[in-house]
C-alpha cells in the first residue's frame, strides 16, 4: 500500500493499493476486480471497521492517454526487426499511433461512518473508491475525508485529481513470459493481404507489450533511469497470486 497526503488537506487520506491480476481484456479484468472490491467493502462493514455504508453503482473513470515510453519494450522489439519493408514499417507506425492508450478504470462514490477514538463517537466520511487495470496489475485507490471538514464537491474534485496524478506516475515493470508474442500469417494469401494480416498481428503484439509493460529481461540501465528521483520497490509474488 502507498499512502499519500496533500499539503493543506490533512483531513483527506489517499491510499493506493497495487496487486497482481494477469493478462485479460481491460473490461473483463475490471468487472472481476470491481466484484472483489465491492465484496471487500461489505466485509469490512460487517466486521465493524465502519458502519452505515452507502455505495453508488460503479462508473467508468478512464485516465488520459498514458505517456509514451520511447525506450520501452515495444521500441526494442521494433529495433530488433531491422529496416524491413518500408511500407509495412510506415503502416505499422501509423497504426500504433492510433492505438488507444487510455488507462481503463472504474469509480465508486461511497459514504460511511468511521469510529472515533472515544467509544460511541462516529464520524461521517466522504469517500471514493477507484480501480484501474494497468501493467497486468490492479491499481486500487481509496480516498476518504471527514465530511465535517470538506464539502462533497471539493472532496470529489480532490479525489479525482489525486488518481489522475498518482496512477500514471506508478509503474509495474514486468519481466518474463508476458513479453512472448506469436504472429500467425496465412502463407497462401496474396502478398498485400499477407502484409495487412502481419500488420494487424504486429500492432496487437505491440499494444499488448505496452499495456503489460513487459520485457523478456530486466534492463538495468532502464531501471536506473526509472528509479532516478523515485523509489524502486521490488515485489516478488508467489505464482499462486497470479490469475491462471
Amino acid at each position: 500500500m502507498l499512502r499519500y497526503a496533500l499539503p493543506g488537506h490533512d483531513e483527506t487520506r489517499i491510499d493506493l493499493f497495487i496487486y497482481p491480476f494477469g493478462q485479460d481484456r481491460a473490461e473483463a479484468a475490471l468487472d472481476h476486480g470491481m466484484r472483489d472490491f465491492v465484496a471487500s467493502l461489505r466485509t469490512a462493514e460487517r466486521e465493524g471497521r465502519f458502519r452505515a455504508l452507502s455505495m453508488s453503482d460503479a462508473v467508468a473513470f478512464d485516465l488520459g492517454q498514458a505517456p509514451a515510453d520511447g525506450d520501452g519494450p515495444g521500441k526494442r522489439r521494433r529495433d530488433r526487426r531491422g529496416s524491413g519493408d518500408a511500407d509495412v514499417e510506415r503502416m505499422l507506425m501509423e497504426a500504433l499511433a492510433a492505438v488507444d492508450r487510455r488507462i481503463r478504470g472504474r469509480r465508486l462514490d461511497l459514504a460511511f461512518e468511521y469510529p472515533g477514538q472515544v467509544e460511541g463517537d462516529w464520524f461521517a466520511m466522504h469517500s471514493r473508491g477507484y480501480l484501474f487495470y494497468r501493467h497486468l496489475y490492479f491499481f486500487k485507490g481509496r480516498v476518504s475525508a471527514t465530511a465535517a471538514r470538506i464539502d462533497r464537491g471539493r472532496f470529489a474534485a480532490l479525489a479525482d485529481r489525486a488518481m489522475r496524478e498518482l496512477v500514471p506516475a506508478v509503474q509495474a515493470y514486468n519481466v518474463g513470459g508476458c513479453a512472448d508474442t506469436t504472429l500467425h500469417v496465412d502463407p497462401g494469401l496474396p502478398r498485400r493481404e499477407m502484409q495487412q494480416m502481419l500488420l494487424r498481428g504486429m500492432v496487437a503484439a505491440q499494444a499488448s507489450l505496452e499495456a503489460g509493460n513487459c520485457r523478456d529481461a530486466a534492463d538495468e540501465a532502464e531501471l536506473a533511469a526509472l528509479s532516478h528521483d523515485a523509489e524502486l520497490v521490488l515485489v516478488e509474488y508467489p505464482a499462486d497470486d497470479w490469475r491462471d
